[in-house]
């Protein structure tokens, strides 16, 4: 494996928990912030776990999924592995707490604060529902209010004014 060539994309006091290698041949490493991808002709990927909406084990095919904030995406792994687990606890690690909103009719979000790997600083996302509108006046008071709610219960007092980032969707 190829793992020296990812060391240098790694943050101060970053270390590996596991790795594995595909079964086209690449590698995922599990570090203890992001989950890389080493592909052999191509450099590194990294995704950040607080990047990673969602993590399922298909043990049937030997298939990670993943929803990222920028889409799903899967890897067929090429045998038995601690990675799939590893990730799915890191993801859910990040999760501090979390709030459900809906607007009947209208589809709903849930807001999550995570943590950010190594320091204390939380990070806010909305992820809304496949039907969704991210623009409904209604929907956004209610992401508005729980957010409000999540900064009192975390101690990080009041909002700024902005939303975190819309659209994330699963």
């Amino acid at each position: 494996m190829h793992l020296d060539r990812i060391e240098a994309a790694f943050a101060p006091g970053e270390r590996v928990l596991t790795s594995t290698e595909t079964a086209d041949g690449q590698v995922l490493c599990a570090t203890t912030d992001a989950l890389h991808l080493i592909c052999s002709d191509s450099g590194v990927q990294t995704t950040g776990y607080l990047d990673i909406l969602d993590a399922r084990w298909e043990p049937d095919t030997a298939t990670l999924h993943l929803v990222t904030v920028a889409g799903p995406t899967w890897f067929r792994l090429a045998g038995a592995s601690l990675l799939p687990e590893t990730v799915r606890e890191r993801v859910q690690s990040s999760i501090v707490l979390s709030q459900r909103v809906s607007v009947r009719g209208r589809g709903g979000a849930t807001v999550v604060a995570r943590r950010t790997p190594r320091q204390q600083r939380l990070s806010w996302q909305v992820r809304y529902d496949g039907g969704a509108d991210p623009d409904d006046p209604l929907l956004r008071v209610q992401v508005e209010a729980a957010l409000v709610e999540l900064r009192a219960a975390t101690g990080e007092g009041p909002d700024d004014g902005n939303l975190p980032p819309a659209g994330l969707r699963p």
